[in-house]
């Protein structure tokens, strides 16, 4: 009997203090609109950094440190809450630009870059089932080079394509949330594997023990900031050699190693573009 008792008062408390209130929902959804708008705008109309094209979102994490360091001051959220605010953009900027941009392609492209050179017509598009591509016509091309003035958008070309790959989209994350499930007590539990890129925000979410300049203890490492200098004296130098390409630069990609000819070379470099 006292066993229930104190179920009951811990799942009281649990409900009491859940992180999912409606300050942290209402500020996640906020923050995954403007993560996922931001991450297509940098890329596909700036062509600028790839803000959620990455294990770790920058468009999640900087939102989250801006909120920590400014916001919290008034707000006074949680470290439960603000975890709750940190996952819903990490999750949402993960799909407008990569997953739904190649997606996108995938009934889009066949139409619209046929022609008698590649003889797709022929040997390709009668393969499609209709319901899988947007057909050609303005319709489509006016996707690709720009709707005219006055001209509305054509929906019904898209509805019937557009429902279909949904689905793709729907078992996608069905599948990954039950592979989560399956595997999270074992990892999580069991083994209790940690997942580096994690440290970042966990760092940011730790509650500080001491008094300092920063909400955020690592902030107050005199070692976190001689890092940190090294890296944005690095960024900063090439920079410089970017737009004056004279201007020596500090060089971000080396020479492979390479162990035997049997085996492939490992590439080095800094920057993912060393991979290129």
């Amino acid at each position: 009997m006292a066993e229930a008792l104190r179920e009951v008062e811990t799942t009281r408390d649990r409900q009491i203090w859940s992180p999912i209130s409606v300050w942290s929902l209402s500020i996640g959804i906020v923050l995954t609109v403007l993560a996922t708008n931001a991450g297509s705008y940098a890329r596909f109309i700036l062509h600028a950094t790839r803000l959620d094209q990455n294990h770790l979102s920058m468009a999640a994490v900087v939102p989250l440190m801006v909120l920590v360091l400014f916001a919290n001051r008034f707000l006074k959220l949680s470290r439960g809450e603000l975890i709750v605010i940190f996952v819903m953009p990490l999750i949402g900027a993960t799909m407008p630009t990569y997953f739904i941009g190649k997606m996108v392609a995938n009934f889009t492209v066949p139409h619209y870059l046929s022609s008698p050179e590649n003889q797709w017509t022929v040997y390709y598009e009668t393969l499609l089932p209709t319901w899988t591509v947007v057909p050609g016509g303005e319709g489509l091309r006016w996707f690709f080079e720009g709707l005219p003035r006055g001209a509305s958008i054509p929906w019904t070309i898209w509805l019937v394509p557009v429902f279909w790959w949904m689905t793709v989209i729907v078992a996608y994350y069905g599948c990954a949330l039950c592979l989560m499930v399956i595997l999270r007590k074992q990892w999580v539990e069991n083994e209790r594997i940690e997942y580096p890129l994690m440290e970042v925000p966990l760092a940011v979410l730790e509650e500080p023990k001491e008094k300092g300049f920063f909400r955020i203890p690592i902030l107050n490492l005199p070692l976190f900031w001689i890092g940190f200098g090294l890296t944005f004296f690095w960024v900063l130098w090439n920079v410089i050699n970017h737009f004056n390409p004279s201007f020596p630069q500090i060089p971000w990609r080396y020479p492979n190693v390479v162990f035997d000819r049997a085996f492939p070379p490992m590439r080095c470099g800094i920057t993912r573009r060393g991979w290129n």
